[in-house]
């Protein structure tokens, strides 16, 4: 009985490595439209690519900094 067990605890198991496996492979790479996004123009329409934000370097924001709240100020001063 024990035998049998662990053969079917282990045939799932290389089955779930086996699955795990084939999903790393099959994962979305932004690597595969680098090279599009480079040459900057659509290939099929010769239309040039609008590639603002798109994969390359995060634009930086303008944003203010976030106001510090009396909870902030509160767990601040207990550091102090």
């Amino acid at each position: 009985m024990r035998y049998d067990v662990e053969a079917d605890t282990r045939k799932e198991g290389m089955a779930e490595f086996e699955r795990e496996q084939q999903m790393r492979l099959n994962k979305i790479s932004v690597d595969r439209y680098k090279e599009t996004l480079a040459r900057g123009f659509d290939i099929i329409t010769n239309d040039p690519l609008d590639n603002e934000g798109d994969l390359g370097e995060p634009e930086p924001k303008n944003e203010p900094a976030p106001q510090k709240t009396q909870v902030y100020e509160y767990y601040r001063s207990l550091q102090d």
